[in-house]
């Protein structure tokens, strides 16, 4: 089962829809109160990577980032459903060049203490993970949260899963929690379950502080996952791991987050550490240790200019020092010509290998076209929308 509690300490503001924090519960920041409301997703970017002979790929090329047709509604007061396809290209992904299908769920709210939830979605676990695209402060997310959360580059996934959830929330304190059972063996994978698979995730969140009228807002938390599976492919989650034979894992994983968020008037921040350890049950097949993290800093340096640096590091595995050992620091810009809703974005990719290190810094230059999408509270702080006026003389 998935164990997600959230407590919430102070409270939020009359005009809030939902208690929870609109960069955690993702879902819960686009419920439009209508029974269908279309989200489309626009970001055609480009890409210029060093010329290294040793890359073995295009050196600059331009490319779909996402193209995404997200439905959602609220047909009734206390019925929620979701569908979400996605196309992108030039991703170095297999889901690269069609379309799929990412989210697909139901919730019904019997009251505020419980809702179920039915369908295909993320796992809670990580941060990063669940901060909506338009919203994220660099053009990609981190390489830990990529790689480390229990899903994360499972073959054709998404890092989704199907299952069923069952949360809700109280008010005096707010602790928020849900409930649930998935799969485990990633979504889009030809298999619905299989016999002895299963995972079971747990988050716990704390906002000590959220205080509207200054601008701040504080959160912290934990996750950890557990999961027995059967013949998983992990070569693409497990950089190198495919020589160890974990194309055909065989076994239990465990998977640990902690994170931490703070917005303070123009300034952001965000941190995330991830451990994984993968105990191989098949005569043979290594066990191993894996770990991750990430620190983001963000600054308005103009209601319209935002500026962003990110350091990560991952390892994939802790016993081996080799060139999979990555650690990148980015640099970006970030210009928001109409609020939320269209941006450009410039990102620098410093990338550095333990061992045999090659020339592969990149350069990205994004735009964001978000049609239908609510507002990002972060912005509406900076008066986007508005012109300012000229005094009048007296």
């Amino acid at each position: 089962m998935v164990l997600l509690l959230e407590i919430l300490v102070s409270p939020a503001p009359a005009t809030e829809p939902s208690p929870y924090p609109k960069f955690i519960k993702g879902e819960e920041f686009f419920i439009p109160d209508q029974p269908l409301m279309a989200y489309l997703t626009v970001q055609p970017r480009f890409t210029a990577i060093e010329n290294d002979s040793r890359n073995k790929i295009d050196n600059h090329f331009f490319g779909w980032r996402r193209l995404k047709l997200r439905l959602l509604g609220e047909p009734l007061p206390q019925l929620t459903y979701c569908f979400q396809g996605v196309y992108k290209t030039h991703n170095f992904s297999p889901t690269d060049n069609r379309v799929t299908l990412q989210e697909a769920w139901m919730q019904w709210k019997f009251s505020p203490h419980f809702k179920l939830k039915v369908g295909q979605t993320l796992p809670p676990m990580g941060f990063e993970r669940f901060t909506p695209d338009e919203m994220l402060l660099s053009i990609e997310r981190s390489l830990p949260t990529d790689n480390l959360i229990p899903n994360g580059k499972l073959g054709d996934s998404f890092a989704r899963d199907y299952g069923v959830l069952a949360g809700g929330f109280f008010s005096r304190p707010k602790i928020g929690y849900d409930l649930a059972i998935m799969g485990g063996n990633g979504a889009n994978e030809g298999h619905l379950f299989r016999r002895g698979s299963y995972l079971l995730v747990g988050r716990l969140a704390w906002q000590p502080y959220r205080l509207p009228q200054d601008h701040l807002d504080l959160q912290m938390g934990a996750a950890m996952s557990f999961r027995r599976n059967h013949d998983l492919d992990l070569r693409q989650q497990l950089p190198g791991s495919g020589k160890l034979g974990y194309q055909h894992f065989n076994g239990r994983d465990y998977h640990y987050n902690i994170f931490l968020s703070l917005d303070n008037g123009p300034v952001s921040f965000r941190g995330e550490g991830f451990w994984a350890r993968y105990h191989a049950c098949r005569p043979g097949l290594p066990s191993l240790n894996a770990l991750g993290f990430y620190v983001q800093g963000a600054y308005f340096l103009h209601p319209r200019l935002q500026a962003v640096a990110k350091f990560e590091y991952f390892d994939p595995n802790e016993a081996l020092h080799n060139s999979q050992d990555l650690r990148w620091t980015t640099l970006g810009l970030n210009f928001y010509l109409v609020g939320n809703q269209l941006k450009l974005q410039a990102n620098y990719i410093f990338k550095n290998e333990r061992r045999k290190e090659i020339h592969n810094d990149t350069f990205i230059v994004q735009l964001d076209l978000f049609l239908g999408y609510p507002h990002n509270p972060r912005l509406e702080k900076w008066k986007l929308f508005s012109r300012s006026r000229p005094a009048k003389a007296g």
